[in-house]
């Protein structure tokens, strides 16, 4: 994305990008959110918003599109978790496509295994869940979330292949 854009490249380059990172922020705030679609598309709208509105601002020197969009969508969700003081964040790709349509069955299963999720995440620490977000949610790599953070690489997969050893365990207890 360029300065330089006329306003019909401009068009078809924003249409580029929000088709390539749409799934990815929306899961990044679906989970955030505790699975509450309604918030996760308004500040998946907002976090869009903002987006095009800077476009001509971006620079790829600084990072790449994803990790860019990533900050406008955590940012987008900090100002909401301010002003609403939520809890309860989730953060593993938990479901294949949570933006499209599901069946009965398909929608309960979910939300069974969403509780089971959210209590398997409960006793993690806030960073955890942050970077287990950043990492399945938004699908960053190690490099990316340490960017994002201001941890180191190697901290960022230590915190991570703790947390998710600590996932699974809670969750093979539950397991008969």
């Amino acid at each position: 994305m360029h300065r330089t854009m006329d306003p019909e490249t401009r068009t078809d380059a924003f249409r580029r990008f929000y088709d390539e990172h749409f799934h990815r922020v929306y899961n990044y705030l679906f989970y955030r959110t505790g699975g509450d679609r309604a918030t996760a598309e308004d500040l998946c709208s907002d976090a869009f918003r903002k987006a095009l509105e800077a476009m001509d601002r971006y620079s790829g020197d600084k990072g790449s599109e994803r990790a860019w969009i990533c900050s406008i969508a955590a940012n987008a969700l900090r100002d909401h978790l301010r002003r609403k003081t939520l809890r309860g964040w989730l953060g593993l790709d938990l479901l294949a496509d949570p933006a499209g349509g599901e069946t009965p069955e398909a929608e309960l299963e979910r939300d069974e295994s969403l509780a089971r999720l959210s209590a398997a995440m409960a006793p993690l620490g806030t960073r955890e869940r942050e970077l287990l977000a950043l990492k399945f949610g938004m699908r960053l790599d190690n490099r990316e979330i340490a960017r994002q953070t201001g941890l180191s690489e190697t901290n960022v997969g230590t915190i991570l292949y703790r947390a998710l050893g600590r996932l699974k365990a809670a969750l093979s207890k539950e397991t008969p």
